[in-house]
Formats: structure tokens, C-alpha cells, sequence
């Protein structure tokens, strides 16, 4: 019985530490894309409305809106995909689209 509670604190402690790695990890990528945003936007590649990712940036993007963009907005979130790939992703995920 003692080692199971011991195993039991130790996943509790584990599982604390996993969720502040993912919290750090989640504000990193943020400023990352904030940076990129930042140069993109010196070089003129894009203008303040629209933003370029790739799929995998998507997630955390749109889905999680890292860094409250369309929380702050209030508008909806307008994806153009050539490849057909959110659409896929959108559907498994359970999510209202057009």
C-alpha cells in the first residue's frame, strides 16, 4: 500500500511538472510566431490581417488561439486551405465549419 502511494504522488508531481513544461512551451511558441510575425511583416510579406501557418502551427493557432488574437477581436477565424488538410483535421476535432 505505501508504494502505491508513493507511485501515486510521484505521477501527481510528474503530471505537475508535464502541465508547467507544456504552459512554458505554449508562451515560447507565442513569442516565436509574434517574432516571425514582426519580420514578415518589415520584409512586407503580409499585412496585419491575415497571417501565413502551416498545418502544424494550426492547432495552436487557431484551435488554442496562443497568444487571445481572435478572443481580443471577437470575429471568427477565416482559413483558406488549398490542401484540404484542415478540413480533415476540423472534422475529427468535432468543430462547426463551412
Amino acid at each position: 500500500m505505501q508504494t502505491i502511494k508513493m507511485s501515486e504522488r510521484e505521477l501527481a508531481e510528474r503530471r505537475e511538472a508535464a502541465d508547467v513544461a507544456s504552459k512554458r512551451l505554449q508562451a515560447a511558441k507565442k513569442e516565436i510566431r509574434k517574432h516571425e510575425h514582426a519580420v514578415r511583416q518589415e520584409d512586407g510579406e503580409e499585412s496585419a490581417e491575415f497571417e501565413k501557418c502551416n498545418f502544424r502551427e494550426f492547432d495552436d493557432l487557431v484551435m488554442k488561439d496562443l497568444g487571445g488574437r481572435f478572443k481580443e477581436d471577437g470575429r471568427w477565424p477565416l482559413v483558406i486551405d488549398h490542401s484540404k488538410q484542415i478540413a480533415t483535421f476540423m472534422r475529427y476535432r468535432d468543430t462547426n465549419y463551412l
